[in-house]
């Protein structure tokens, strides 16, 4: 179960991963 868990977020997480960078880019660059 556990494992299973894991597993979708690790590829949740791959999957996003750019879109959240590009978000925090953008955020960072709004402060800024």
């Amino acid at each position: 179960m556990s494992k299973q868990i894991g597993r979708r977020i690790k590829n949740i997480t791959f999957r996003h991963n750019n879109i959240v960078f590009i978000f925090i880019c953008f955020i960072i660059q709004c402060f800024v």
